[in-house]
């Protein structure tokens, strides 16, 4: 039999890689572009209409954008997914993975600009955030660790003169104004136009250089079920990916042992055929 080639070229330009385990419930999706998408709603749009209710999109303040999108995923068994997005004069790496802590489930996003031909590239991390009829901001005007998901009904009007004046500090005994979204470690974001000026939220990091000996990284953590993320720092976020790696490779390594092992099945059969010449 001829051996088996797959034919890229009529490959779809669209493409969503899931980050969970094969019992996760929490079937969360990233976008060929390495966007997060949730909440998928499928029905009473339209025969052929289909959206998700929730998208995280991410990119750089840059003057241009990407030139090119890779993505890869670390393999079949591990589906911990990196994108990245390459501009002119710098380089976004993006690694997601769904990650399970106790009775938590946390997506983690890292992400990580490097820009090594060039001596110094001022950018700044950014997100743009849409929900139908909701906002994603921090708590106050200040830049925040937390931010959280309310409704655009109930949204505040800004004093401009308020936000140009004066340098805005969050308080500690801040208030919640919706549901916890994500959390940014560790940099705060702040309230920026979303990417193309859209009714969506945009949120970034304050600017930052990168260069030739200079790096810039973070993490943005979803909550999937739960809101305690006080805990949790840069270092957290990187052990995610080590830690899950490595579990999802010995689950993955076990399944296939035990379905190896059951009665039926082919690899099964030949050692037990195996056995039995042997001992003829």
């Amino acid at each position: 039999m001829s051996e088996r080639t797959i034919d890229f070229r009529y490959a779809p330009t669209v493409s969503w890689t899931c980050i969970g385990r094969p019992d996760d419930p929490f079937k969360s999706l990233v976008r060929e572009d390495g966007a997060l998408l949730y909440d998928f709603y499928g029905r009473g749009l339209g025969l052929e209409v289909w959206r998700f209710d929730r998208v995280f999109a991410f990119g750089l303040q840059a003057l241009h954008p990407p030139v090119s999108i890779d993505q890869a995923t670390e393999s079949a068994r591990v589906p911990i997914v990196t994108t990245r997005l390459v501009y002119p004069d710098a380089t976004l790496t993006l690694r997601a993975i769904g990650h399970q802590h106790g009775e938590r489930r946390t997506d983690v996003l890292l992400w990580q600009v490097a820009a090594p031909d060039v001596d110094e590239f001022l950018t700044r991390f950014q997100l743009t955030a849409s929900a139908p009829g909701r906002y994603f901001a921090p708590a106050t005007l200040a830049p925040g660790h937390r931010i959280y998901m309310a409704d655009e009904a109930v949204r505040p009007a800004v004093d401009f003169w308020e936000t140009v004046n004066h340098y805005l500090v969050e308080p500690s005994d801040v208030v919640p104004i919706g549901s916890l979204a994500l959390v940014s470690v560790p940099q705060p974001l702040l309230t920026v136009h979303a990417d193309g000026f859209t009714s969506a939220s945009g949120l970034g990091t304050e600017l930052f250089a990168v260069g030739r000996d200079r790096i810039a990284q973070g993490a943005l953590l979803f909550p999937q079920n739960h809101d305690q993320l006080d805990d949790v720092d840069l270092d957290w976020a990187l052990s995610c990916c080590g830690r899950g790696a490595s579990f999802l490779a010995r689950s993955a390594a076990a399944a296939s042992h035990a379905r190896d092992a059951r009665p039926g099945c082919e690899r099964h059969d030949r050692r037990l055929r195996a056995q039995r010449l042997a001992g003829a």
